[in-house]
């Protein structure tokens, strides 16, 4: 484990696509969260973005963007 700027502990993992050297871990579990406005079960995906760079919050079982009322 290496320390970030903050002291924080850094998850490595080794990058099989570049020499087998550490690279900080990127995990691709995602866990649903539930709105804070209607409850649905939600998720955030780094791949879905909007034109500002904020993640799109995605419903857990469709995937599609959420649209809450």
């Amino acid at each position: 484990m290496y320390l970030s700027k903050s002291g924080k502990k850094i998850p490595l993992e080794q990058d099989n696509n570049n020499n087998g050297q550490l690279q900080s871990h990127k995990c691709t579990f995602t866990k649903a969260i539930l709105c804070r406005q209607c409850g649905a079960a939600i998720i955030f995906d780094p791949q879905y973005k909007s034109e500002s760079g904020k993640m799109i919050p995605l419903l857990a079982s469709t995937k599609e963007p959420h649209r809450c009322n």
